[in-house]
């Protein structure tokens, strides 16, 4: 089923009586680099009611977290200090060069102004999934999927590496699954469907019109 990301997360606008809850965007950007250990950890210590997270695929369909399904040379740099001299597609390498050639966050981003700025190695959605073992079991898990049709790795392969980790990890955090395109979103609730669970979705608007939706966002 498709969620209205405002009624779940941030409360309110379709029912003002509604409690309003704070979603750390890309894991706490407004504090630590998006998207990095830091964040993630941060995010968790500091009890927000809910984390939101980007995940892409590498590879061999490992997931990872980042912001685009690519890195750029404005937001990453080699490990040795080196600087990109282009876009690289994060489905191009396999997750370990991932994680041990890349650092991202060391440079200020202009949509954060207040965070904190250092360099980060990329991290897995495995180690979101264990860090989540400590967490509040009531905080809220977002997990937004970084599918462009036609470019990345099919959606069903998202569906297939996100939710099988997520299912074996057996955590008690309530989870829901956005994507720009509702193939994408699709892909995640038929996966779900012949496991015989639900998967809770959220579409992207406008990416995805509101017609292509079974409730509105407010």
């Amino acid at each position: 089923m498709h969620w209205g990301l405002a009624l779940w997360v941030l409360g309110g606008c379709m029912n003002p009586g509604a409690e309003t809850l704070i979603e750390a965007h890309r894991a706490g950007a407004g504090y630590w680099p998006p998207n990095s250990r830091s964040a993630v950890l941060g995010t968790i210590s500091a009890d927000f009611d809910g984390i939101e997270i980007d995940l892409a695929l590498a590879a061999d369909g490992v997931p990872v977290l980042h912001h685009d399904p690519f890195l750029s040379p404005e937001h990453c740099t080699v490990k040795d200090g080196g600087e990109l001299n282009q876009r690289i597609r994060i489905d191009e390498v396999e997750s370990t060069v991932l994680f041990e050639e890349y650092l991202c966050g060391g440079t200020p981003n202009i949509d954060f102004p207040n965070a904190e700025v250092f360099s980060d190695p990329i991290i897995s959605f495995d180690e979101v999934l264990t860090a989540l073992i400590e967490a509040n079991p009531d905080l809220r898990v977002h997990l937004d999927v970084k599918y462009e049709e036609g470019w990345t790795l099919p959606a069903a392969d998202f569906a297939e590496q996100i939710l099988a980790r997520w299912w074996a990890a057996d955590l008690p955090q309530p989870m829901v699954v956005s994507c720009n395109t509702v193939a994408c979103l699709t892909a995640f609730e038929d996966h779900g469907r012949l496991a015989g669970r639900d998967v809770f979705t959220v579409r992207i608007y406008p990416f995805a019109g509101v017609d292509s939706s079974s409730v509105s966002v407010g």
